[in-house]
């Protein structure tokens, strides 16, 4: 694992935040079957424009070209020579990819097609490669599998999912949140196979506070309504900075029983004082706005874990879930119209930049210590933890959002989105 570069990274996945519009859950028209969740996922698909076949390959986790789907058509079905043709198939690969989540089908992060077209053998690397090579894309069926396999999200394969619009189709997708609420996401998809802006609806609010840094082992989730209201907001947040306290009294504990260098044990320290400030801090907001910090509670923990289990909470909570907490931070130092929140956040998202680091070079110090199968597993945990930031659905009331500064759910995909394609670049490295 090598640390991105988060100083030069927050500012620019800062600048591409969209505005968002919510409404109400809409209705479709159609209700069409997704494509399978094997290997014959792209089975669905139908290809165009005198493709002969395409074959699917994984990129990212696994750090290979290996099939991931049955082939559609027959590759080098027209080519003159077809040993030769097929040699240069098996010879041609990619760098990038459409996403796919690590939740669904099998568990790169990235996959791709190489395809022939008689002699010609190309590569389709994007999703917008691959709308180009299904088109027309004219079922409502192609439609709702090119946005599973190509953009990963949700589809309701059971109900209405999809809309007749002019020379296209409108794909529903859901999220439902891992910390509670859900959205819904529409794609545009034309006949052409362009995918069109997405606009995003909130369905429900989350109600519980899973955003802001590191949770310390045990902690007891309070599930309060924390998008609801300023005073909610404000008390969630100084309840979590005071568990980020704990957390970091296990953090100094368990770097100083592995023999972590004196450096990792000093920063750590340090993070631990400025958390006790940043509780402090947020505690005195929740006041002046009417909420009710409560303090955190921490159930019985398994003692003395192992170096492997101390990697993998670090990736989870430090790598992952503290790297996004100070990008909130961030975004909140830099929307929220209330000064006073402003000037708070702007330290409290310095301060958490450094703890992310900190939690980045902990790991690079622990995977040196760890065999290969080891730091296979502590990859997989930081997957997992990018995959759960995905699926979250934030939707705060218009004063936490304009007040406080909070992203709302268009804005929050757009950060994980940016923030993903980074920390997934920075494990693998």
């Amino acid at each position: 694992m090598r640390s991105p570069n988060l100083r030069s990274l927050f500012p620019a996945l800062l600048a591409l935040v969209p505005l968002a519009a919510c409404t109400t859950e809409t209705s479709m028209d159609v209700t069409a079957a997704c494509p399978a969740a094997d290997s014959a996922r792209y089975k669905a698909l139908s290809f165009a424009s005198g493709i002969d076949g395409i074959t699917f390959r994984a990129l990212g986790m696994r750090q290979t070209n290996m099939p991931v789907g049955d082939d559609v058509g027959t590759i080098c079905a027209r080519a003159g020579d077809v040993s030769a043709c097929r040699a240069k198939v098996a010879a041609t690969t990619a760098s990038t990819g459409w996403r796919v989540s690590l939740a669904g089908f099998g568990d790169s992060d990235q996959e791709y097609g190489v395809a022939t077209r008689g002699d010609e053998i190309f590569v389709v690397d994007s999703k917008e490669a691959l709308g180009k090579a299904i088109a027309p894309i004219d079922t409502p069926e192609e439609a709702v599998a090119f946005v599973k396999l190509a953009v990963s999200p949700v589809v309701k394969c059971g109900e209405p999912n999809v809309s007749l619009q002019g020379n296209g189709y409108v794909v529903k997708t859901v999220n439902e949140g891992a910390c509670g609420g859900s959205s819904e996401t529409l794609y545009v998809v034309g006949q052409d196979g362009a995918l069109g802006a997405e606009t995003t609806n909130k369905l429900s609010s989350a109600s519980s506070g899973c955003v802001e840094g590191r949770r310390p082992n045990g902690l007891v989730e309070i599930g309060t309504p924390w998008l609801a209201s300023l005073g909610e907001h404000f008390a969630e947040i100084a309840h979590m900075e005071a568990a980020a306290v704990i957390a970091f009294d296990q953090l100094v504990a368990d770097l100083v029983r592995f023999g972590a260098p004196l450096a990792l044990v000093d920063r750590a320290k340090k993070a631990r004082a400025e958390e006790v400030e940043h509780a402090t801090v947020t505690h005195a907001l929740a006041s002046r706005f009417g909420g009710t910090p409560r303090e955190p509670s921490v159930g019985e923990v398994a003692p003395d874990s192992t170096l492997l289990q101390f990697a993998l909470e670090n990736a989870r909570e430090g790598c992952v879930r503290e790297t996004y907490g100070a990008l909130v931070a961030a975004h909140q130092a830099e929307h929220a119209r209330d000064p006073a929140v402003r000037s708070a956040f702007a330290k409290i998202h310095a301060e958490e930049l450094e703890h992310a680091e900190l939690s980045w070079d902990i790991a690079a110090w622990a995977s040196e210590r760890l065999t290969s199968r080891e730091n296979d597993l502590v990859a997989r945990a930081s997957y997992s933890a990018i995959a759960e930031l995905e699926a979250m659905h934030l939707e705060p009331s218009p004063e936490v959002r304009e007040l406080a500064g909070m992203p709302d759910a268009r804005a929050h995909r757009a950060l994980v989105a940016g923030l993903a394609s980074a920390l997934l670049v920075a494990i693998a490295a």
